[in-house]
């Protein structure tokens, strides 16, 4: 591990200038370098979930909660890598939960963060590989989970094409929970016989969080939103994309005739990041459309046409106002965001071509014709109006993706039976 050790510290000594000048990763750094004090930290052991990001955060929140409703005294900790991720987890797990950075991948680093937080257990969204923390927490005798485990076929092969470093490094995990069988063989490929690999699903299939109607009728309320108006919602949009997308609404706008049982088309924006906020609402400016901001109430009106959703941690709950829902990340080559949140209130779905980190998502929902994808622009225009002018269809489409999420409930649980039985002992349930 020496060399690997090396390695990093030269990238980050190199890197150190831009750390500290660009914004975006400069959030967190103290705590990152170790520059952290025992002041916060849990009486006792604790068990440790990491989540690099907002989608990873998204997909363990469930499994979260119940890990806590099932071993309510137990200490728990949650890293993050971004801003946003860790401001949602302090949102939503402040209170359970001490949030932190995950710090960088050096020994001396490392271990400082395992003395002052003292992990029976750490468990991993996804496959967050690295390859310092893992070494360090098994030498400490550290529970090593996975959860939600997956390998892109391009991380498979550059895993494959090293994996002399890579094999000893996720053998050293005492379990992986993988999404499909697909994803269990590649991890077979990758270890030795020591990690028992078990197929549990997809958490963010099981994943969304349910928000209670009163609510999301005070959010309506807030936003002046009623049942005459046709609501589109842009979540986890990038830049470019809230352009086409405001193109797409003022051209629905000047379509005569186009809603009979509504009065209003409103369209609302969620960036996918906060520091876009403001960039974003100069694009709004431009169009001359009477645009309000989430964070200025005061300015919301019935005939506010745009709303920037200008508060991270509540795009689940805006998809509730929706009619028709766009999933950003899709028209861009960012490989597209969470694809299923929308189907939760069954509200269908219209994205972008670019859906390689959603791949088996976005195949399922295509073979279900619960899903519209467009090329560019000018079919994205069509696809809203399609769904527009067929309430049927809309409908459906909505429907037959909400039963990808009741077909596929239980992951969670599945999930949270053999994290019990690998710390605890404890078996809440027969997994196969």
């Amino acid at each position: 591990m020496l060399w690997y050790y090396v390695l990093v510290f030269i990238i980050l000594s190199c890197s150190s200038v831009l750390l500290v000048l660009i914004p975006k990763t400069r959030y967190g750094l103290r705590q990152k370098l170790g520059l952290i004090t025992d002041t916060s930290k849990p009486k006792n052991e604790s068990v440790w979930f990491h989540a690099v990001s907002v989608g990873e955060l998204n997909a363990i929140s469930k499994l979260v909660l119940l890990f806590k409703e099932s071993n309510p005294k137990e200490e728990i900790v949650i890293s993050t890598t971004t801003k946003t991720a860790n401001d949602i987890a302090l949102n939503q797990f402040g209170t359970i939960a001490t949030v932190i950075y995950f710090p960088f991948d050096l020994p001396w680093i490392i271990n400082k963060f395992l003395v002052i937080f003292k992990p029976k257990a750490v468990i991993i969204a996804e496959t967050e590989i690295w390859p310092g923390f893992i070494h360090e927490a098994y030498k400490r005798k550290i529970k090593l989970i996975m959860v939600n485990g997956r390998i892109s076929p391009r991380s498979f092969k550059n895993y494959h094409f090293l994996s002399y470093f890579f094999k000893p490094i996720i053998s050293k995990f005492n379990l992986i929970c993988v999404q499909n069988d697909t994803e269990k063989n590649r991890f077979e490929k990758l270890t030795n016989s020591s990690p028992d690999i078990k197929v549990t699903g997809n958490l963010k299939y099981d994943g969304v969080l349910n928000h209670d109607q009163a609510g999301i009728d005070t959010l309506a309320k807030n936003l002046h939103i009623t049942h005459n108006d046709f609501v589109i919602v842009a979540g986890s949009t990038h830049d470019s994309e809230e352009k086409a997308i405001i193109k797409v609404f003022q051209q629905l706008k000047s379509t005569g005739d186009l809603f009979k049982t509504h009065n209003n088309l409103k369209l609302l924006i969620v960036p996918r990041h906060d520091e876009r906020f403001s960039q974003v609402e100069s694009l709004i400016k431009e169009t001359k459309i009477d645009y309000a901001k989430y964070s200025d109430p005061k300015n919301i009106s019935d005939k506010t046409e745009i709303i920037l959703i200008d508060k991270m941690g509540i795009l689940t709950q805006i998809y509730a106002l929706a009619q028709i829902a766009f999933i950003g990340g899709s028209l861009v080559k960012v490989g597209g965001h969470n694809l299923l949140e929308p189907y939760n209130y069954k509200i269908p779905v219209i994205c972008g071509k670019y859906l390689f980190k959603t791949k088996q998502i976005a195949d399922e929902l295509v073979n279900l014709e619960a899903i519209s994808i467009a090329e560019n622009e000018d079919e994205l225009y069509q696809a809203f109006l399609t769904l527009i002018q067929n309430a049927d269809k809309l409908k459906r489409m909505g429907e037959r993706g909400q039963s990808i999420l009741n077909n596929s409930k239980g992951s969670n649980q599945s999930t949270l039976a053999l994290i019990n039985n690998l710390i605890y002992n404890k078996i809440t349930s027969k997994i196969k």
